[in-house]
């Protein structure tokens, strides 16, 4: 949303003072959200965990760009490389679902959804270069890169127009 509304939507952030934090949590409030118990450790304090499915998301991001008359609209697909770069290809950053090892406790693997902006062969391995939030670095525009195998759904936001292409 804050991408889509740095390239000539400036609606979708919902006004000048917004931050990309305020955005987050808008779409966060419209998600169904479940807790789940942290019995294996994620957190060092043993907090919960909330998640939300994607196709929660989808719903969440078509109805805040119905709100704020957005021209979007989301989609949800199985994960393909092909796909991905095509998105990419159009300047079009994508949401996908992952199974990923959690950064600071390797022994654990959470389903994530992260902001994927570039992919990348290293010795015939396919990667695909994410926005990670879960994992916050000194830098935020520090790319985390992960085998592509470890993705599950791509989600595409597109303009209405696009769709049709």
């Amino acid at each position: 949303m804050a991408y889509w509304s740095s390239k000539g939507h400036p609606q979708w952030r919902g006004g000048k003072d917004k931050t990309n934090q305020d955005i987050a949590l808008r779409l966060r409030s419209r998600l169904n959200m479940a807790l789940y118990p942290d019995n294996d450790g994620y957190s060092e304090i043993s907090m919960a965990l909330a998640g939300a499915f994607p196709s929660e998301l989808v719903k969440a991001l078509d109805e805040d760009a119905e709100v704020h008359k957005a021209p979007f609209h989301s989609r949800i697909t199985q994960f393909s490389l092909e796909l991905f770069q095509k998105e990419i290809a159009a300047s079009r950053p994508v949401l996908l679902s992952c199974q990923v090892r959690v950064a600071h406790k390797p022994h654990l693997s959470w389903g994530h959804e992260v902001i994927a902006i570039a992919s990348v062969k290293l010795d015939k391995v396919d990667l695909i270069g994410v926005l990670d939030n879960f994992y916050p670095t000194e830098h935020p525009e520090t790319i985390r890169w992960i085998r592509k195998d470890a993705f599950d759904s791509l989600l595409a936001v597109r303009q209405k127009e696009a769709e049709k292409k």
